[in-house]
């Protein structure tokens, strides 16, 4: 992460997007191996 980057807002409805976003990322589609180590025989 960069430590020159700023949060995406939304305040009085309106969308406040800086000129270096910090963007989140979730690897992974949620279905596939991504979530074989989390899930458990039934």
């Amino acid at each position: 992460m960069t430590e020159s980057g700023q949060k995406i807002t939304f305040d009085d409805g309106q969308l406040n997007v800086p000129d270096q976003p910090i963007i989140p990322f979730i690897e992974g589609d949620g279905i596939g191996p991504d979530i074989w180590a989390a899930s458990v025989r039934v």
